[in-house]
């Protein structure tokens, strides 16, 4: 979860989860929930717009990583299966067939596969029949169906290499730690992480004197107004007492 955002991820690494950018949207931190109904928080390493790749950083997290597979291995008609929360249903797996292999889009290739995506899906693991990740759902052609498409997980391999991610000989990422001082709100790798959480600390830290000092003035405002309100009173309530005091006489009644 990412503000309003609702979209599907899957661990690379034990602290390492791919996403799209859409999903991300602008936000530095994110709200990650397991298989097993386990809440994280999560770092945003870095994000490409262009690309629609967002990697995450959980430091907390020790998740099972899943294993890449070989793209150059698939074919048109090969059986693929992806994983998302379709409309918010977490963990849903639609079965489908791969159409396209290489869907060229906006000049970069996708696969292109019938298996239902929907709103939720975006972000999710696309699967071989043997189980392992082959690409990213990310996008289904608006009003159609069963035209899906899913970035290669080759491509993005290639874009976490290139932001400093390396993979071990079992094909697990390992992100770099990023130490976060909490005085100086600084990462020690500030040149690769494009968004984090301490970033906001500091528009937090601004804005919490003007709130006290808003909250202060509309305090004495309130203590001024009920003032005012009790002074106005009084003198209502003495000026309706002499009202009464001269239309209250005695009328004597001749016979």
């Amino acid at each position: 979860m990412s503000g309003n955002a609702l979209g599907s991820g899957f661990a690379l690494g034990e602290s390492c989860v791919v996403t799209n950018a859409h999903v991300i949207q602008d936000a530095s931190n994110v709200e990650i929930t397991a298989y097993d109904g386990k809440e994280y928080p999560a770092f945003v390493y870095c994000k490409s717009d262009e690309l629609d790749i967002a990697v995450l950083s959980v430091p907390s997290a020790d998740f099972t990583p899943l294993t890449i597979g070989n793209t150059s291995d698939i074919k048109i008609g090969d059986d693929v299966y992806a994983i998302g929360a379709p409309n918010g249903m977490s963990y849903t797996l639609t079965k489908g067939t791969l159409s396209s292999n290489k869907r060229k889009i906006s000049g970069d290739d996708y696969f292109q596969l019938d298996a239902a995506l929907n709103e939720g899906n975006s972000g999710g693991p696309l699967l071989d029949s043997q189980g392992t990740v082959i690409g990213m759902n990310t996008m289904k052609m608006n009003n159609s169906e069963g035209l899906g498409l899913a970035i290669p997980i080759d491509r993005i391999i290639q874009y976490m290499k290139s932001n400093d991610i390396s993979m071990t000989d079992n094909g697990i990422a390992v992100v770099p730690e990023i130490e976060y001082h909490a005085e100086t709100n600084t990462s020690a790798s500030d040149s690769i992480v494009k968004s984090d959480i301490p970033q906001q600390e500091p528009a937090k830290r601004n804005i919490e004197p003007v709130l006290i000092a808003v909250i202060c003035i509309s305090v004495i405002c309130n203590i001024i107004m009920l003032l005012i309100t009790l002074h106005y009173r009084s003198k209502w309530k003495a000026l309706k007492t002499e009202q009464s005091e001269r239309t209250d006489f005695e009328i004597e009644i001749w016979e």
